[in-house]
């Protein structure tokens, strides 16, 4: 680690983390676990996406935005990479 990636955080313990996380959620239906949790949009996105055969494995991506879940995309099994909704330009996000 570098002088520049350190800093001293003089919060008492016990406090909360400064800044509040985005959390997203991954919805597949043929996974078990059906959800996860992800820290970031590109790993839900993956997580719907990603298939080791052809087309996407499908599913649905949401977002917790002030203690609510709101779906961002959704994704039927099978969608070419190309028509994705993030690439496609349609996703709610």
């Amino acid at each position: 680690m570098t002088a520049q990636n350190t800093s001293i955080d003089r919060r008492p313990p016990g406090s909360t983390p400064p800044i509040a996380p985005t959390v997203y959620a991954s919805r597949v239906p043929s996974r078990s676990p059906n959800w996860k949790v992800h820290t970031t949009l590109g790993r839900a996105h993956a997580a719907v996406a990603w298939s080791p055969y052809s087309g996407a494995r499908g599913g649905e991506v949401w977002k917790l935005v002030e203690g609510e879940w709101k779906l961002l995309d959704t994704v039927e099994s099978g969608t070419s990479a190309d028509a994705l909704p993030w690439h496609a330009g349609t996703s709610a996000r």
